[in-house]
């Protein structure tokens, strides 16, 4: 479409502002949909961002029109092309992107500390924080569940790891 090279520009510029200086907008949307102190309150932001339509945009770019040409002359409608051509060669870019995202919310700390206002809800990163002040230091409980946080991190990415390796090994249309 028309202009479609001004919105992605402008898409690529936002990729240039501080997450930091998005907090306070964000804070304000999340207040108004009253979804302060949940989780998803923590997710919702880092769904949709600039680095995300970014990796999608390339990677539909590199997908040959050939493949698409095809399924129609077989008589695919959109939506079978969609599923069975589109989404199995962006697999990779949506586990990456997922990975990313993942490991993100997953080692934030402003953020969260921001948003959740219920100790109960406090994610590990703010828990551990706590365990240190001014009138006692537990700096080896401190060791310890940093050593803790690292472990899901390890496991989703060799999780993601065997599928992204194996959605890029994957070069055309299956069957």
């Amino acid at each position: 479409f028309k202009g479609k090279q001004v919105l992605f520009s402008a898409f690529l510029l936002t990729m240039m502002i501080p997450g930091t200086i998005t907090m306070i907008p964000n804070f304000i949307t999340l207040k108004t949909m009253r979804l302060l102190n949940t989780y998803t309150a923590l997710v919702l932001p880092s769904l949709c961002n600039s680095m995300g339509i970014f990796l999608m945009r390339q990677n539909f770019v590199k997908i040959h029109d050939e493949y698409l040409e095809a399924a129609v002359m077989d008589g695919a409608s959109l939506y079978r092309i969609f599923w069975t051509i589109i989404l199995p060669l962006a697999k990779p870019v949506l586990f990456t992107m997922g990975l990313f995202n993942f490991m993100g919310a997953w080692n934030n700390f402003l953020w969260p500390l921001i948003i959740l206002t219920d100790r109960k809800k406090w994610t590990l990163q703010l828990g551990l924080s706590n365990l240190g002040s001014n009138f006692y230091n537990y700096q080896h409980y401190q060791m310890a569940g940093a050593l803790i946080s690292i472990v899901p991190i390890i496991i989703v990415y060799l999780i993601s790891q065997r599928y992204v390796e194996q959605g890029l090994s994957t070069g055309g249309i299956k069957g």
